[in-house]
């Protein structure tokens, strides 16, 4: 009965839950945690540079913490740090929705 309601019903309560739907989430799961590790990649990156400026200039006479390649290696290594932990979130997916803004990316849970 709830099976023939649910097919004259649309727009209502998600019918199927086979097995492709959780191959699909799950799918959707992975490319978001790849997605995340890219980002963390891309931010560590950016840090690396950070800190290969701060060896290779003086920084008008600073030195340590007080350079600016320094600080901007640090906030990026933060960032990085940052996106490669949210990756291991239960639903990376929606940690990746909110981190772009992208709410058509958070999936069917999100």
């Amino acid at each position: 009965m709830a099976d023939r309601f649910g097919r004259l019903a649309p727009g209502g309560a998600a019918t199927s839950t086979g097995d492709a739907d959780r191959a699909r989430v799950a799918f959707n799961r992975a490319r978001s945690r790849v997605k995340l590790r890219m980002a963390a990649l891309g931010w560590a990156l950016a840090a690396a540079f950070g800190f290969f400026m701060a060896i290779v200039t003086n920084g008008n006479g600073r030195w340590g913490f007080a350079h600016p390649g320094v600080i901007i290696g640090i906030v990026f290594a933060t960032s990085a740090v940052a996106m490669w932990l949210m990756s291991f979130s239960g639903h990376p997916e929606r940690m990746y929705a909110a981190f772009t803004g992208n709410d058509k990316d958070a999936g069917p849970t999100g």
